[in-house]
């Protein structure tokens, strides 16, 4: 009885002494986490603050800067309405504070459209120090870090510090965050936007309460205010509530109804927060004039950009620049893009694409985190839960992405990427391994990031893993703004400057000039007034995506044209690369027929409005004589020879525009039925040729 007594005794006494001691060890553990998540989020501004020092400008921060600039001026949401205006005004609030150079007179209220949005965004840029945008870039960084901060908070509250410390590791050193983090561009920015709002569904979830459904309705505002993708939230919020209520993995301890009429309460303040952003005004402009609208509404036949986006409108529930831009948004998804994968070039989607792309330029650590984790499935059979939660916003982003006919960047799907390294870092870090073995595979995934990091700096935008070759590699499999942004024209004039290669010209697809940046070439493009030689010696430097046949059209409504200067580089071999793989360097001499075809093709007008039949016939016919591939310049002949009467000059003429639109990738099979049908009514190629 006393031995029974002595050990109650001592186990009373050892358990009041372990009770401190795991209050203590958790104190320390938590101090550990948050000096851990400190460090990371330094890191990931020195890396992304000194890698922007190298970039030029890329061609949506010529636009979302000049536009910021505007509606934090005077309120003016006309300009560049295509994209939410959160992080433009974020990015735009240094240069309330500083003396900016503004050579664009009247801006408020001018009328634009989406061309000229990039002129006038040119202009304003490139009339300023590069300190302008070197700030701007700074303070769009905020976005990078907050999301960083709320990988960590999400992973700790669904786990532990130690998962959430995991998972931070991996977002601070993912180069495609990092490329893009201090970028005046909305990716990242809408990637925190949709982590936010999931992380704020979960706590409220978890204890529902009106201060949480409130914090729930700010954190999708600011979402929506972000970028148009994350409102695939409104679907996803409401999806995860009845899973978790239907599967019973709350425990059935609450109803459903309850908590979507607490998520709808929420929606209702998202969408006070939009307006917010809007300074509560239906109108675009603050002098009433119209709204910047789509060129090409009138091709959209979708239900949502001709029903659902101008019903809404009349009722004015959302701001006027909101609706404009969604509805952009939709018809450049319907109509689709010109894209790039593995070799292959094509228009509008494919649903594989963002998975391929992920494959592509997602780390080999971060791949393996998420590949390790599945083999702990009998941890996640008890934390259905949190699975939900992870797995839930990848799975239903992803979808709504396959949709997508803009297959042209990995950023696109960033919000999947804190999800991923969350369970990356939950599955791993429960393996039932050897603690020691756990403990030195997160150690050695988190030093391979590290690594990786270290060796793509600065060219994080082109980045792709060791797996496809690294960053000078990446253009062989994908183009856009997964490899060339316009962001290596600084390094371009280095390397002309280092190498002496001379005579030398360039071939870019974006908006910023060779004078922009003392690059010693000759910058040539379809648009270029002098006709340039047909054969050149000496080096060329141009953008990968030109070389993959995406870009470099000369006429915006046609995108048929923007295959020819591909071929000039067909079967070549680059000298080196530029920014990873951003532009090619060939040596040697080259037929510049392709281009020289699009610059006659380019004086006949961009839009194809037949004004003068003689004069387009002759700029054709010009194009021809130096590259009869030109399908655009046998189109507009074509249709110059309808104009004049030209009967037999048509027929000779438009059914070869037929047969060579059947090898044309950017052609779409509409375009060519439509064309088909024209030919048949007109006589020029037979009934039988349509196929039902």
């Amino acid at each position: 009885m006393d031995l029974g007594c002595t050990d109650l005794k001592r186990e009373s006494k050892t358990a009041t002494h372990s009770e401190p001691d795991a209050a203590r060890s958790s104190t320390r553990l938590t101090l550990l986490g948050w000096i851990v998540l400190s460090m990371l989020a330094l890191s990931m501004l020195v890396q992304m603050w000194a890698s922007i020092r190298q970039l030029s400008v890329t061609s949506d921060e010529i636009d979302h800067l000049h536009a910021g600039y505007r509606y934090l001026q005077c309120g003016d949401f006309g300009w560049n309405p295509e994209h939410p205006p959160l992080l433009k005004m974020v990015a735009a609030l240094p240069l309330l504070g500083m003396h900016v150079n503004d050579p664009v007179a009247n801006a408020c209220g001018l009328t634009t459209s989406r061309e000229l949005d990039f002129r006038y965004g040119h202009i304003f840029t490139f009339a300023n120090p590069q300190s302008m945008l070197l700030m701007a870039r700074m303070a769009a960084s905020i976005f990078a870090i907050m999301l960083l901060i709320t990988t960590y908070l999400f992973a700790r509250e669904l786990f532990d510090v130690q998962v959430a410390m995991f998972a931070a590791a991996m977002v601070a050193f993912e180069p495609n965050l990092l490329g893009h983090g201090s970028l005046v561009t909305t990716d990242v920015a809408a990637a925190f936007g949709y982590l936010l709002a999931t992380f704020a569904l979960w706590r409220y979830l978890k204890q529902p309460t009106i201060l949480r459904a409130c914090a729930l309705g700010v954190a999708i505002g600011l979402a929506l205010a972000t970028k148009y993708s994350t409102l695939v939230l409104i679907v996803l919020l409401p999806l995860l509530t009845v899973l978790l209520g239907v599967t019973k993995t709350d425990g059935g301890k609450r109803g459903v109804s309850p908590r979507l009429s607490g998520i709808a309460a929420a929606m209702l303040i998202a969408i006070g927060v939009l307006w917010a952003c809007y300074g509560f005004r239906y109108a675009a402009r603050p002098n009433a004039a119209p709204a910047w609208s789509n060129d090409g509404s009138s091709l959209a036949h979708g239900v949502l950009a001709t029903k659902v986006i101008p019903s809404i409108e009349n009722f004015r529930l959302l701001p006027q620049a909101y609706l404009a831009g969604l509805q952009d948004v939709t018809i450049g998804s319907e109509l689709g893009r010109p894209a790039f994968l593995l070799g292959q070039d094509y228009l509008g989607g494919r649903w594989y694409y963002f998975p391929t792309a992920a494959l592509i330029k997602s780390t080999v650590a971060l791949l393996l985190s998420v590949f390790l984790s599945f083999a702990a499935h009998k941890y996640w059979r008890e934390r259905r839960r949190e699975l939900l939660f992870l797995w839930g916003p990848v799975l239903i982003f992803m979808l709504a992405s396959a949709n997508s006919g803009m297959n042209i960047g990995i950023r696109h799907v960033f919000p999947v990427l804190p999800f991923l390294a969350i369970f990356g870092a939950a599955g791993i870090w429960n393996l039932k391994w050897n603690r020691k073995a756990v403990r030195a595979t997160v150690a050695i995934l988190v030093l391979a990031n590290i690594v990786t990091c270290l060796r793509a700096f600065p060219d994080y935008i082109s980045y792709a893993n060791e797996l496809w070759g690294g960053p000078g590699n990446v253009y062989k499999y994908l183009a856009d703004s997964n490899a060339d942004w316009g962001q290596a024209q600084i390094a371009a004039r280095n390397y002309i400057e280092q190498t002496k290669a001379t005579p030398c010209i360039t071939i870019r697809t974006y908006y910023s000039a060779n004078a922009d940046y003392g690059i010693p070439c000759e910058d040539i493009s379809p648009m270029n007034k002098r006709i340039l030689p047909r054969y050149f010696s000496g080096t060329i430097v141009v953008s990968s995506s030109v070389v993959d046949g995406i870009a470099n059209g000369v006429d915006d409504a046609f995108a048929w044209s923007r295959i020819n200067c591909a071929r000039m580089f067909k079967g070549l071999k680059p000298k080196a690369t530029i920014g990873g793989s951003a532009l090619l360097v060939y040596e040697g001499t080259f037929d510049l027929s392709p281009i020289i075809a699009d610059q006659y093709v380019a004086r006949i007008g961009k839009t194809g409005d037949i004004h003068e039949p003689a004069a387009v016939a002759q700029q054709a016919k010009l194009a021809l004589e130096i590259d009869p591939s030109n399908l655009l310049g046998r189109y507009r002949l074509c249709q110059a020879y309808a104009y004049l009467g030209n009967f037999e000059g048509a027929k000779a003429e438009c059914p070869t525009v037929y047969q060579m639109m059947q090898s044309n990738p950017y052609v779409s099979p509409a375009e060519k039925g439509d064309f088909l049908r024209s030919l048949i009514a007109n006589g020029m190629m037979p009934p039988s040729t349509l196929v039902p």
